[in-house]
């Protein structure tokens, strides 16, 4: 997408591009490919390599961190906001089908057992992930519990639903 900024075109991929290649020669990385994909109102820039573990981080925190500048970078420039998606050797695919493991085998724990179980804290994107892959599940239910850090899911029985058989 481009945009008209003082007079001059400015191209918001090729920013974004730049910054996270920048990002990454900063971090002394070398062999790595960018490959980008455009969706509507943004952008997901794709990193390939061998050598990415440093750069994903703890629960992905690195990698998480570098698309929030990213899409800081990007927005400064452009009239209208404008979604950087970063991943990494297929970390965010991953990820998902993890949490989405973890969700159904503690849907079913809540349901064997018939008390809550809670989750260990994460950020509010994997929070949500948790909350889609419970509302498949019958008989159970989520909510998040906490503050800041240390905000989990919890999930328990639907009480609304077993009271109606």
């Amino acid at each position: 997408m481009s945009v008209l900024t003082n007079k001059r075109e400015v191209d918001l991929e090729e920013i974004a591009c730049s910054y996270l290649i920048n990002m990454l020669k900063g971090f002394g990385i070398k062999d790595f490919v960018v490959q980008t994909k455009n969706f509507d109102g943004g952008i997901v820039l794709d990193i390939k390599s061998k050598t990415l573990g440093f750069v994903i981080g703890k629960h992905g925190s690195v990698i998480d961190a570098m698309q929030y500048l990213s899409t800081l970078v990007v927005n400064s420039i452009s009239p209208k906001y404008y979604k950087v998606k970063i991943n990494a050797n297929r970390y965010r695919e991953k990820k998902e089908l993890a949490l989405t493991y973890i969700a159904k085998k503690a849907c079913l724990e809540a349901k064997e057992t018939g008390k809550s179980v809670v989750l260990n804290a994460m950020n509010a994107y994997d929070r949500r992930l948790v909350h889609v892959a419970v509302e498949e599940e019958s008989g159970v239910i989520s909510y998040s519990q906490g503050s800041k850090a240390n905000r989990h899911v919890v999930i328990a029985l639907d009480n609304k639903k077993s009271e109606k058989k």
